[in-house]
Order: C-alpha cells, then structure tokens, then sequence
C-alpha cells in the first residue's frame, strides 16, 4: 500500500511539473512573438547588422502575410561614438549636401529595404523587427491621399474619446518611389535643393488627430494613421514627474525608468507637446532647415537597462515639453509601430 502511495504521489508530482512547463512555454511563446505579447503572432527580427554608408539593403523577412497588417520597429546603434542605441536622424538627415541617417522603404509581403545616408557616421549598426498584428486596432484610417502644404493637412477622427496621452500613433507612408516607407518622417529639409520632405502628425486629442504633408514633398502621396490604446506602460514619465517634463536648458535630458531590463527587449515611445502644435511627433530624429529656423525636432539615444536620454535641436521651438512611455517586450502591448522618436 505503501509503495503504491509513493507511486500515485510520483504521478501527481510528474502531472504537476508538466503543467507548470506547459504555462512556461507559453509564456515564452507569448513574449516572443513580438511587441504583440500575442502567441499567434508571426515575428521576425533582422539582429544587429551592418549597412553599408550610402546603400540600400533588402532584408527578407518571409512572413508571407499583408505588409498592412505587419508592425515594423527599428533603431540604430552608435558603437563608437556618444549616441549608443537611439533614433538620431531617424528617416534620414541632410546639411550642407550630406545625407546622414537612416530609414526603411518598400515594405512588402516578404522583404523590407533599409537605407543608410551616404556621409553617415552614427548608425554603425541597426535591427529591424517585423511582426504580424494578431488583432484588429482601436482606430485605423486605411490609406488617404494628402495633398502638400500645412494648408492641406488632414484632420483625422478616430472618435475613441480617450485621454490622448493614453492613445498611442503611428503613422506610414505610401508613394509611388518608395512603396510603404519612412522616408523623411517628421519632416527632411533637403538644403541643396531647397526642398521640405516629409509629413508628421501632430494636435492629437481625445477624439481627432492631424497629419500634414510639407509643401515641396515628393514621396508621400498617402498617409494611413492607426490609433491604439494600448496597456499601461511599465514606466511613463508623466507618472514618475506629475506631468510633462519642460526642456531644460542643456540640450539633453535623462529619464531613469529603472526596468532593470535588456534594452533590447523594451520598447520607448517619445512626444513632444507644444502650444502651436500639441502633442506631436514633428521633426523626430532632428531637421535641419537651414538658415533662420535651423536645427529642430528631438530624438531618444542611449536607451540602457534603467535609462534613456533625450535631445533636441539647439534652435527648437516645437518641443517645449518631453514624456517618455517604456514598455518590456513581454508585456501585453499593442503597437503596430514604434515610430521614430526619438
């Protein structure tokens, strides 16, 4: 009677063990599926390559999906400089006829291009995350033509009646020469040819958001906005400070986040607000306009295991104030696409 005691509690003990597997393994499965934090969801990441200055590089992804239910991540890394993981020039930058930066273009069923600025110097290395969205999001536009000018901007209902510092945006371009892209996102003064590239979103309310399209554009003839609202992040600025953080006066600011987490596995959101344009991404990753406005526009660099840093162009006028949202890849989170910040 004894042994068969012994026996039945082995088996238990056993069944026990396996369940306790089995729910790991699904953890594990869940977290890497990508930012979803879903198991259904296809997921594929490029690691930490290099570009050549001055080339574009066709990455396949072979997720074999709709690239307009795919979410698409990127940052840079500056190995040897003093920007460490960050969105500096984030769709690309030009001054003086050098083109610095980077930027992805032609995203589609099984490939993805990457692009680096033929005088660039800071992103020695970068990693692209493609993933499939296991669910429909809160808002989402489809594609809309836009025509150029800050005349023509679009205002965009999304009608979800939510705090907007709860909302989260991104926003995808579509034209004829770079396909789905992100090319001059937030905005790309290219100073040789006197021209404004670009769009960005900006004025995102409880219940609208607007896009607009600079006047001398030539590769974004349409624009499709997702709005989400997304789990509460692991760390949000606003929280840790009681609201927006002002630009102090030394051209950088450091957020402790304190996640004590792989910096690859977080996911950072950064917005600027401003009373001319409310809470926006304009000129994210830095613009140069040449003389008179000059340098624009903030980015995040060094996103470590407890802290990220942010700057801004010395000339700024647009982000008066700063939040920073933080997220751990494991957590359930919906962002079709962490859009350049910084």
């Amino acid at each position: 009677m004894k042994n068969m005691r012994t026996a039945m509690l082995s088996v238990v003990v056993m069944a026990v063990a396996l369940v306790c597997v089995l729910l790991l393994s699904q953890d594990l499965a869940a977290a890497q599926a990508g930012v979803m934090g879903a198991s259904q969801a296809a997921a594929w990441s490029s690691g930490w390559i290099t570009v050549p200055v001055g080339t574009c590089m066709t990455l396949t992804h072979n997720l074999s999906g709709d690239p307009d239910d795919y979410g698409l991540e990127i940052w840079f890394l500056d190995t040897g400089g003093s920007e460490g993981m960050h969105r500096k020039y984030y769709g690309g930058f030009e001054i003086g006829g050098y083109w610095r930066g980077a930027y992805w273009q032609h995203l589609e069923s099984n490939t993805v291009q990457v692009c680096r600025g033929a005088n660039d110097y800071d992103v020695d290395r970068l990693r692209v995350r493609v993933w499939e969205l296991p669910e429909e999001p809160d808002f989402d536009s489809g594609w809309l033509d836009i025509d150029r000018g800050l005349a023509n901007a679009l205002t965009i209902s999304h009608s979800l009646d939510i705090t907007p510092t709860e909302l989260v945006v991104t926003l995808w371009f579509s034209g004829t020469a770079k396909g789905i892209h992100h090319f001059a996102y937030g905005g790309l003064y290219d100073e040789t040819t006197h021209k404004l590239h670009g769009a960005s979103w900006q004025r995102l309310t409880e219940n609208t958001v607007e896009v607009s399209r600079l006047p001398n554009d030539e590769y974004v003839e349409q624009v499709r906005v997702i709005v989400t609202h997304p789990d509460p992040p692991d760390y949000d600025s606003l929280e840790a400070d009681g609201g927006w953080r002002p630009r102090p006066a030394s051209g950088q600011e450091v957020f402790s986040h304190a996640l004590n987490w792989d910096p690859n596995q977080l996911v950072a959101r950064f917005e600027c607000r401003s009373s001319t344009f409310g809470i926006h991404q304009r000129d994210a990753g830095l613009t140069f306009y040449g003389s008179g406005v000059r340098w624009q526009g903030a980015y995040l660099h060094n996103l470590t295991a407890n802290t990220v840093a942010a700057s801004w162009g010395v000339n700024d006028t647009t982000c008066a104030e700063m939040r920073v949202r933080i997220w751990r890849r494991v957590a359930r989170v919906y962002l079709p696409f962490v859009v350049k910040e910084p």
